[in-house]
């Protein structure tokens, strides 16, 4: 289990919702450097809370994956969905939006249709890896 599947974990619990975690990679666990911890953690959270207040989800997912040298993560849910062009941005998107350029990474958030009634809203954040930088390691060695 990683720091940031225990925290969403954690922020579910008692909520009676369906969270699931995926990591698509098999191999040792990413290093990540304190600063990507602490913003990939936040994005995970503030990505939660929001559909928590705006969605009221049944499912939340959480996918991880390693392509190159970009960690991605994405974060969907499957509340009342409403078309993210339309989304006036308050606290939680801008900050997510900050999180995610202060590491120089990406995000995209969509709706995706999963069979004939299921429809999901989320998150993609893609974030740069590079193997020949020095990371310091977080202070509780936390890796993803």
């Amino acid at each position: 289990m990683t720091d940031i599947e225990a925290g969403a974990r954690e922020q579910l619990a008692g909520l009676g919702l369906r969270f699931e975690w995926r990591s698509l990679y098999n191999w040792p666990a990413v290093m990540l450097s304190s600063q990507q911890h602490i913003n990939l953690r936040r994005i995970a959270r503030e990505a939660i809370a929001n559909a928590l207040k705006h969605a009221h989800p049944g499912n939340i997912m959480m996918e991880a994956d390693l392509d190159k040298n970009e960690l991605g993560l994405r974060i969907s849910n499957d509340g009342a969905i409403t078309e993210p062009s339309i989304w006036v941005p308050g606290r939680g998107l801008n900050n997510i939006k900050s999180r995610v350029a202060e590491l120089g990474g990406s995000q995209k958030w969509g709706i995706e249709q999963q069979g004939a009634n299921k429809r999901y809203c989320y998150l993609a954040v893609r974030i740069p890896l590079s193997p020949s930088e020095e990371h310091e390691p977080h202070p509780a060695d936390r890796r993803l």
